[in-house]
């Protein structure tokens, strides 16, 4: 599977912070407003800082390969996969958070880091089986999935959580769904094999679980043979 963070954005809240960091901001760079929108842009070479009236907004700008964006390669089991997207992320966010600290520094700001919070992300993802499968003109727009490009679909920020939350669920439940006929295959052995040599009152929980436990992943492959994911 192939992963891009897109458009990872963390952001200050702080009412007048545009007014503190105007004046510091071009005497120390030279960088004037915008007088559109009233806003001050700062560009580095990963980061965009950009000022509004009360919020200082910090959006993380991958690097660039014969004009493509940095794209990582996701390989291993659910775990050493969740592991390299937590690394990425926390170097992301370490990236983000040193220039607004830099910036708000500027006006004299300090302390600020435990007031930094994430407000947007995008989590491209193809090569994944079901996803490959997609028609490449369709578009879909839903609360936190969203398909716009020829290739690949996009996991995007809902409430509260953090980046790669739902493309984490996303990658757990493609896992299960791989496995699930084999475990249903599994359990219907035992099944067969121990409940006949097991006495009441256990034997019936035994059955009710084991039973509940077949229907679930047995769901789980009939959702696959019709194509849902």
């Amino acid at each position: 599977m192939l992963w891009r963070p897109h458009n990872y954005r963390r952001a200050l809240k702080k009412p007048g912070i545009f007014k503190a960091l105007r004046i510091p901001i071009l005497k120390q760079r030279g960088d004037t407003p915008n007088k559109q929108n009233n806003t001050i842009a700062i560009k580095y070479p990963k980061v965009t800082v950009t000022v509004y009236k009360n919020t200082v907004v910090g959006t993380y700008n991958p690097p660039r390969f014969r004009g493509a964006q940095e794209t990582y390669l996701l390989t291993g089991t659910v775990k050493e996969i969740e592991d390299q997207i937590a690394k990425k992320k926390e170097e992301i966010k370490e990236e983000i958070d040193s220039k607004i600290i830099k910036v708000c520094a500027m006006g004299g700001i300090h302390g600020i880091s435990i007031y930094i919070k994430w407000v947007f992300y995008e989590d491209f993802l193809k090569g994944e089986e079901y996803i490959s499968k997609l028609p490449g003109d369709l578009i879909v727009h839903g609360p936190s999935f969203k398909k716009v490009y020829k290739e690949g679909v996009e996991f995007v920020k809902t409430e509260k959580e953090e980046p790669g939350a739902h493309l984490s669920n996303f990658i757990h439940n493609a896992a299960i769904k791989k496995i699930s006929p084999l475990i249903a295959e599994e359990l219907r052995k035992i099944h067969e094999e121990y409940t006949p040599r097991m006495k009441k009152p256990y034997k019936e929980a035994f059955i009710r679980l084991l039973d509940a436990m077949i229907l679930y992943f047995q769901a789980q492959v009939d959702k696959q043979k019709e194509g849902v994911i």
